[in-house]
């Protein structure tokens, strides 16, 4: 009897194990970001460290899941990779005869006209740190992405159970 038991508690586990880092990672990240992030200013004192936290786990997801991921939502991580490079290319410094061509940037031609300065290489991004932001918001959702496309499909119904929960609860602090 109790052999019976052992045997199935080890096979249980080890038909999950596979998938066990990605569930950790995943659910990690939800819990983490229901903790931490919560809201839509980029100046919130919490995202000193989910921003760091995120960006680490998504190095994990990549390096543990990547194949699995790709495998699994090839076309999704594709969207996610040009939204990551459409963000980032905001951040790309281009000659003064592009940026200053584009609309809305007269007023910054015209004050370093002002102040007797040659025009410098600007992004395309006029708020340059908001967009940094933006780039780096990216890390978390990302991580949780390929963390989920590892999974199998019990783990997504537990993942649910846990958006779900929480979900839950912070509406009820909410209230």
């Amino acid at each position: 009897m109790k052999s019976q038991n052992l045997r199935r508690t080890f096979s249980f586990a080890a038909s999950g194990a596979h998938d066990r880092t990605p569930f950790l990672i995943s659910c990690t990240l939800v819990i983490l970001a229901f903790a931490m992030v919560g809201s839509a200013r980029d100046d919130i004192l919490s995202l000193l460290f989910w921003r760091p936290l995120s960006a680490f786990l998504l190095v994990i997801a990549i390096v543990i899941s990547g194949a699995q991921a790709w495998r699994s939502g090839k076309s999704i991580l594709i969207l996610a990779t040009a939204i990551v490079a459409l963000v980032a290319a905001h951040l790309v410094p281009l000659p003064p005869e592009i940026w200053s061509a584009l609309p809305g940037r007269d007023i910054i031609v015209k004050t370093y006209e002002a102040a007797g300065m040659a025009l410098p290489w600007q992004p395309l991004s006029m708020a340059q740190v908001r967009t940094w932001n933006a780039l780096f918001a990216l890390a978390g959702p990302i991580a949780l992405l390929i963390a989920a496309f590892a999974l199998e499909p019990r783990r997504h119904q537990q993942l649910l159970v846990l958006l779900l929960g929480l979900g839950f609860l912070s509406g009820i602090i909410g209230m």
